[in-house]
């Protein structure tokens, strides 16, 4: 089994990634929230159309990273299912835990089971409500895009460990 390889550019390109992150988890802005959101979107539009069109490996990252990648979105996000989905999601607790350390007030609130709404209805500028919710989409934007590329790296492994076992049988 070859372990991963990564080039200095995708590590250099992953710490800009993680410091663009940390910025826009500091200063929630509008415009942070909806550039996240916006960039997660079309990521995971993109991953749909990558994986249609591609075979094998790729195929299969992509795909998975789609599946994990929407999945979290929806319930992390959008009031499709029961209300208080998201309030129960590991994501939200890891947010809520990192809330302290950045300066945020965490804010409950019934309203808050759906954070893009409540960031959309809420406009005033210096509250603690429309601030927190702000934080929770911009959060949660970031982590299902870090969940999809997770959950692509895992399936992409297990499927190269099944060619390398299936390749072995057939060797011996």
């Amino acid at each position: 089994m070859s372990k991963p390889r990564f080039s200095l550019r995708l590590l250099l390109g992953a710490v800009a990634v993680v410091g663009a992150m940390c910025v826009a988890l500091r200063s929630l802005t509008l415009v942070c929230a909806s550039v996240t959101l916006s960039t997660a979107y079309c990521v995971l539009i993109a991953s749909l159309v990558i994986a249609t069109t591609c075979r094998g490996a790729m195929r299969v990252f992509w795909l998975s990273f789609a599946i994990v990648g929407w999945s979290h979105l929806l319930l992390a996000l959008t009031p499709w299912f029961a209300e208080g989905t998201s309030d129960v999601m590991f994501s939200r607790y890891c947010l809520d835990w990192l809330a302290r350390p950045l300066g945020h007030k965490i804010y409950y609130s019934n309203d808050m089971h759906f954070p893009l709404k409540a960031a959309a209805a809420y406009t005033e500028e210096g509250g603690d409500f429309y601030r927190y919710s702000k934080y929770l989409v911009i959060g949660q934007s970031i982590i299902t895009v870090w969940l999809a590329a997770i959950g692509g790296g895992h399936h992409l492994y297990m499927w190269q460990t099944r060619i390398e076992r299936r390749e072995e049988t057939i060797g011996t």
